[in-house]
């Protein structure tokens, strides 16, 4: 009787490798229940970057399936996202009358090389424009 032969570990089939998939499937898995520290997140890219309310679900790894779904039962959900995009608003808008051009020297010697003098905007001339 003869024994049977082992199998040739040097064919692919036969052979144990790594299974790379796995862990792509697992790289893929998307939050699809809704809790209070998603929304959160959610709120706070919405606030903070100014983005729409999908991008920042998306960069949450929240599907836009999903989080249509959670919008359509939590009425609450929208009305703290158009408030996170008021603030957001809000800020930009102040950053904007706050700004005054920077007097440097740089910027009075360069107006020296070009031929043109140096000039600033009176502070009444920026506050009036908003």
């Amino acid at each position: 009787m003869q024994k049977p032969t082992p199998p040739n570990p040097t064919l692919r089939s036969q052979r144990e490798g790594r299974d790379l998939f796995t862990e792509f499937l697992v790289d893929l898995h998307r939050n699809s229940v809704c809790t209070e520290e998603l929304v959160e997140k959610i709120r706070h890219c919405i606030e903070r970057y100014g983005v729409c309310e999908d991008s920042a679900a998306s960069s949450c790894r929240v599907s836009a399936k999903d989080f249509a779904r959670w919008k359509q039962e939590r009425q609450d959900l929208e009305a703290r996202f158009v408030a996170a995009r008021e603030a957001f608003e809000e800020r930009m808008l102040e950053r904007i009358r706050n700004f005054r051009p920077k007097t440097s020297s740089k910027r009075k010697s360069a107006s020296r090389v070009l031929g043109r003098p140096f000039r600033t905007v009176p502070a009444s001339n920026i506050n009036s424009g908003l």
